[in-house]
């Protein structure tokens, strides 16, 4: 029989809890998170108040920086990477992921999301996405972040 840990709702509240208060430490500009599992459906998401729309779309839920969150977070997932490495190599390619793809992927330059993974292995066990900041002010400093402190919860150092 195969086993196979898997990310769960414990960890990830965890981890979104310790985001939160780094964030709060070092700005306090709103966030939201997302938190996915290796398949891309969401385990964990939470949006502080006042999260920004995302710039240049219309108005709406799919519009919200806590809706990119999670758009990050399933390509992170899918693509099993994160989201900057990603988007330079749609731009080499000359390729829109959302539109040749699946419009439900984002890759954006800022980065902002990665794949979950034990240190020194390549096994993907999910992802965290984060939006709401102006692009380039944070979303990839908290996603690296949150991926640190779910490393040390999932793995903890002996």
């Amino acid at each position: 029989m195969y086993e196979k840990k898997v990310l769960g709702l414990e960890e990830s509240l965890k981890t979104v809890e310790a985001m939160v208060a780094e964030n709060k430490r070092q700005s306090g500009l709103p966030i939201a998170i997302a938190i996915v599992d290796e398949h891309g459906d969401i385990i964990c998401y939470a949006k502080m108040d006042s999260v920004p729309k995302a710039p240049g779309e219309v108005q709406g839920y799919l519009d919200s920086g806590g809706y990119m969150a999670i758009k990050k977070a399933y390509t992170a997932a899918h693509f099993r990477g994160d989201a900057k490495k990603l988007s330079e190599i749609m731009t080499k390619m000359n390729r829109n992921i959302a539109v040749d793809f699946d419009a439900r992927y984002v890759a954006l330059s800022q980065g902002g999301a990665t794949a979950i993974v034990k240190p020194g292995e390549k096994t993907v066990y999910g992802a965290i996405g984060v939006g709401g900041r102006v692009p380039g002010e944070g979303d990839e400093e908290m996603a690296q972040y949150g991926l640190k402190v779910m490393q040390d919860i999932l793995w903890p150092s002996k």
